[in-house]
């Protein structure tokens, strides 16, 4: 939810928004929503591994 925040989140000078891409010319925000969602399994095991003890 945070990185969905952070993208309607405006003005973000430099910073990619559904207003605009910034000074990103690689992305917008359909490429980054597309990638919220593409990583959002590897974002909740990176937080579970964070929470378990070293082995």
């Amino acid at each position: 939810m945070a990185l969905y925040d952070e993208l309607a989140l405006t003005p973000k000078p430099g910073l990619v928004s559904f207003a605009d891409s910034g000074s990103h010319t690689d992305m917008d925000a359909r490429t980054f929503l597309r990638s919220l969602f593409a990583l959002r399994h590897y974002f909740v095991q990176i937080t579970t591994s964070r929470r378990q003890p070293a082995a």
